[in-house]
């Protein structure tokens, strides 16, 4: 099916991390998600339900997206027009967020996830089409400002890839931030068809299967380098806000 009213990136939705690590290993920072179209419609929800109960859907849906993260305060700000996007922000943590073990320093630096991608291919098999209600884009960045004095022992290495109806992109830079190195992290997963025949269902879980091991993969931390000018973070494409 390749009907959609919009294109992809007319219902996208992009979130935003920034986050540093305290000396202790816990993680505190900022999560925006600004969503446009039909993502932005099913957001819209969280307008209409009373602050307590919104309160908690929110801090389920914080879980969902970032295992681990723990909201501490939340706001949701209402669109001015109807091209701008609906924006929620929220504030979290994640405790013992670094490990250490013997003398290792391990992190998973992928604080934002594609839990609702990664999903669907949980089964071993299906009878039916995966059918998607319309295309879609995500768009992420991630800014993980490192404990003092680290940096990574290894950078991951970036990502391009498409799959039955899908395609993602990652890439990964170390940019100085004053007296610390930042990680930063920019994303990008786009449905790229409606729907997946049962035939191609075998291809398309072993490429959400690449993409949950991508996600839940580790870094281990060095002693960083005398510090250096700066880099600048890496110029991955971004749709324009609609």
């Amino acid at each position: 099916v390749q009907t959609p009213l919009l294109p992809p990136d007319r219902n996208r939705r992009h979130r935003i991390v920034a986050a540093s690590i305290d000396p202790q290993g816990n993680l505190t920072g900022t999560y925006v998600i600004d969503a446009w179209g039909q993502r932005r419609s099913i957001l819209a929800g969280f307008l209409e339900s009373k602050p307590s109960e919104r309160a908690d859907d929110l801090a389920a849906m914080m879980g969902w997206l970032s295992p681990g993260a723990v909201m501490i305060a939340h706001d949701v700000t209402v669109p001015a027009g109807p091209g701008d996007p609906l924006r929620i922000t929220i504030r979290f943590e994640v405790p013992r967020f670094l490990t250490r073990v013997g003398g290792m320093e391990l992190l998973a630096p992928y604080l934002i996830r594609f839990p609702g991608l990664t999903e669907i291919g949980a089964y071993s098999g299906r009878r039916y089409p995966v059918f998607f209600d319309y295309l879609f884009t995500e768009t992420s960045e991630v800014r993980l400002r490192l404990p003092a004095g680290r940096t990574l022992k290894k950078i991951p290495a970036d990502r391009n890839a498409t799959g039955a109806g899908l395609a993602v992109q990652t890439r990964h830079e170390i940019v100085q931030d004053g007296s610390y190195q930042t990680l930063v992290i920019l994303r990008t997963a786009t449905v790229t068809r409606r729907e997946i025949p049962v035939a191609e269902y075998p291809a398309l879980r072993e490429f959400l299967s690449g993409l949950t091991q991508e996600e839940a993969k580790a870094v281990a931390l060095d002693a960083a380098p005398p510090k250096t000018s700066g880099v600048t973070a890496p110029a991955l494409p971004r749709p324009s806000g609609r």
